[in-house]
């Protein structure tokens, strides 16, 4: 691996000839980690203070956090949630996909959902605080699933890692689209792929073939 004197400096050939993922994730965080330190100094050195915040803006994050410290109330655990939510999610999410498994996983992800808000903590410290941090992140991962879920039981065609058994055909027809997933209702909407050239001809999309 060469040396990492200067930003992005014989990065992408060396490091990319090893593995793939763990290539990608070395180049991110040396190469284009540094860059970003190096151009957040550069803007500190010219705004020296923020813009003034907005209040209501602080009152979402500070409340996730006011909720796991009420103490007594005798709810599951986060790490037994977390365990069941990975379970529902390979049971009836995986990649090969039927309307009814997706639905009943839709259900189950719902529910989980409900119990996470009774959900309690052990450890109420405040320096260091794993048991913090794993909550905050099982509400996230339960956010994402419901996402998810829902977004791969609307697409009705098989694309990609998403297949789907009772839509086996992929269809630009209808769903040449992005899902967008907006969390407060739990509803969807759709917007569409852009093909227009930016700077390259895109590639016309096409199967997934072997």
């Amino acid at each position: 691996m060469p040396r990492l004197s200067a930003v992005g400096e014989c990065a992408c050939v060396s490091v990319h000839g090893g593995n793939r993922l763990g290539g990608n994730s070395l180049l991110d965080i040396v190469v284009f980690g540094r860059a970003a330190g190096i151009h957040i100094v550069e803007q500190l050195r010219e705004t020296r203070y923020h813009r003034e915040l907005a209040k209501e803006s602080l009152e979402l994050p500070l409340s996730r956090l006011a909720r796991w410290d009420a103490r007594d109330r005798g709810g599951e655990s986060v790490a037994e949630l977390r365990d069941e939510l990975q379970q529902v999610m390979e049971d009836y999410c995986s990649v090969f996909r039927t309307q009814d498994v997706m639905r009943e996983g839709l259900k189950k992800v719902s529910a989980l959902h409900d119990r996470l808000q009774q959900a309690t903590l052990h450890d109420f410290s405040q320096v260091f605080n794993t048991a913090r941090i794993e909550a905050l992140e099982l509400e996230n991962m339960m956010a994402i699933a419901l996402a998810v879920v829902s977004s791969a039981l609307a697409r009705e065609e098989s694309r990609g890692a998403h297949s789907r058994i009772d839509f086996p055909e992929r269809d630009d027809r209808h769903w040449l689209r992005h899902s967008l997933y907006f969390s407060d209702q739990r509803r969807l909407d759709y917007k569409p792929v852009r093909m227009k050239p930016l700077s390259v001809d895109s590639f016309p999309p096409k199967a997934r073939v072997y």
